[in-house]
């Protein structure tokens, strides 16, 4: 039967380089399908429903025609170049 081999600090160092490049690439990902209006974090409001578009937090997603929500601070919810603002 055949032993597994040990694990050297180079493949340890190596293994840790490529797992900090993958979730590099993956944040990539998640910028990119945030800029086209997709929630591909999974972020949840606090009931434990997902926003049907990407929020940051203390932000609300207003409309889906409203690119960038503003903060939660008790005026409109809606920024002023988004269409829905009045």
């Amino acid at each position: 039967m055949a032993t597994k081999p040990e694990m050297t600090q180079e493949k340890l160092e190596t293994l840790v380089n490529t797992v900090e490049s993958l979730e590099e690439n993956v944040n990539k990902l998640h910028d990119a399908l945030e800029k086209k209006g997709v929630n591909s974090r999974g972020t949840k409001d606090i009931f434990g429903r997902v926003f049907s578009m990407p929020v940051q937090t203390r932000h609300c997603a207003c409309c889906d025609s409203c690119p960038n929500p503003r903060p939660v601070d008790g005026g409109s919810p809606h920024r002023v170049d988004c269409p829905r603002a009045g």
